[in-house]
């Protein structure tokens, strides 16, 4: 789990290395000032609550 904390209104996008050379990425569309999102690395990639709770599918990590 990686708190995340947004300083104004905005994206972001976070980039993983695994150990094993993997790259996960997640990224957040939007997400507005003092708003707080979390990511989440899992066997099936990453994602942020956010996602999570729309139902959406991990971003798979790739090598």
């Amino acid at each position: 789990m990686i708190p995340v904390s947004q300083y104004g209104e905005g994206n972001y996008t976070i980039a993983i290395k695994l150990s094993n050379g993997s790259v996960c990425i997640s990224e957040i569309g939007y997400i507005e000032s003092g708003s707080e999102a979390t990511e989440w690395v899992t066997d099936d990639g990453v994602i942020n609550d956010m996602y999570k709770k729309l139902g959406q599918s991990p971003n798979k990590c790739v090598n």
